[in-house]
């Protein structure tokens, strides 16, 4: 019951496993990874200064404990990032076999348009319903976490 409601608030924006993994796979033109390189820029530009810091307040209770593959829409691998015990531990512009969540960016500006917000979890949720931003969950257990996590990052950013 639990996993047939995640996988319906799933539904439009993300999957399970399923049609982004099949993004990964694709070939990626040159094009892709170009786009693929900027946003890592991006990220480790806004990023690469808080490695070892603590996960502030909410973020660090949804997402204190994942190893995140990061992509383009187009499947182009952009790098990843580790958060562990609630810190932000590593970021490198590599693609890991153990993620446990994979999340996919359209472009730089979308990257460059979270971190220059003045409520950064607020745009995010708003780039992600817009699908500029896309996750999926790497099991069922981060599927029914990410169903959770997804509820409770919306509602705490109406009030942040």
């Amino acid at each position: 019951m639990i996993l047939q409601a995640a996988s319906a608030e799933l539904g439009a924006n993300d999957s399970v496993n399923g049609d982004l993994e099949d993004d990964i796979s694709q070939e990626v033109s040159q094009e892709e990874m170009e786009k693929a390189s900027k946003i890592f820029d991006i990220i480790e530009e806004n990023l690469a200064e808080g490695v070892g810091e603590p996960l502030n307040g909410i973020t660090g209770g949804l997402y204190g404990e994942e190893i995140f593959n990061i992509y383009t829409l187009g499947g182009a691998p952009v790098g990843h990032a580790v958060t562990e015990n609630k810190t932000f531990t590593e970021l490198a512009p590599d693609t890991v076999a153990n993620a446990t969540m994979n999340i996919f960016i359209d472009e730089g500006e979308t990257a460059a348009a979270v971190f220059e917000a003045e409520n950064p979890l607020d745009k995010f949720y708003e780039l992600k319903g817009d699908g500029k931003i896309k996750m999926d969950p790497v099991g069922v257990g981060k599927t029914i976490k990410y169903f959770f996590t997804n509820i409770v990052g919306t509602v705490v950013s109406w009030f942040t």
